[in-house]
């Protein structure tokens, strides 16, 4: 999809933080509603455990 969940300080979100991320997002649907309107267009989960989504198109092989 082009996109990458990354922590505060830009890099990949450690499996802990990524399974976190995601079971908020399961749990609690509603917050993804929030970048709407969030000026950063940041969900409650991004804003919570400090994470943003990106726009990644680099070019990766298929066995990656």
């Amino acid at each position: 999809m082009g996109l990458r969940v990354v922590n505060i300080r830009g890099r990949r979100m450690r499996i802990w933080g990524a399974c976190v991320r995601a079971a908020a997002c399961v749990l609690f649907p509603i917050g993804l509603f929030w970048i709407v309107v969030s000026r950063s267009n940041r969900s409650i989960q991004d804003v919570a455990l400090r994470s943003s989504v990106i726009y990644d198109w680099t070019a990766r092989g298929a066995g990656r």
